[in-house]
């Protein structure tokens, strides 16, 4: 307060200090991630290739089951006459 002679000590607040503590995240356990972290950048890149041919080969059997999709419809059109040759 705002008056003579009246003193008061008012100690220091002291903060408290964070600590730090490594945890898994959801799905992975922390030892799962230190493995990763650990792995060598051969096993990675190996990883990586095997990863991308594996999505290639599917985009790549996508591709051909919409093409041979598009043949058949094609043909069912022409086998009924509904497409006029000149």
């Amino acid at each position: 307060m705002h008056k003579k002679g009246i003193t008061e000590e008012i100690a220091k607040k002291r903060s408290r200090r964070t600590v730090k503590h490594k945890r898994g995240v959801e799905g992975l356990d922390m030892g799962a991630i230190l493995a990763k972290r650990n792995q060598s950048e051969q096993v990675r890149a190996k990883a990586r290739a095997d990863a991308v041919a594996k999505a290639k080969e599917a985009k790549k059997a996508k591709e051909a089951k919409k093409e041979k999709s598009k043949v058949r419809f094609a043909v069912s059109w022409f086998v009924c006459g509904l497409v006029l040759i000149d």
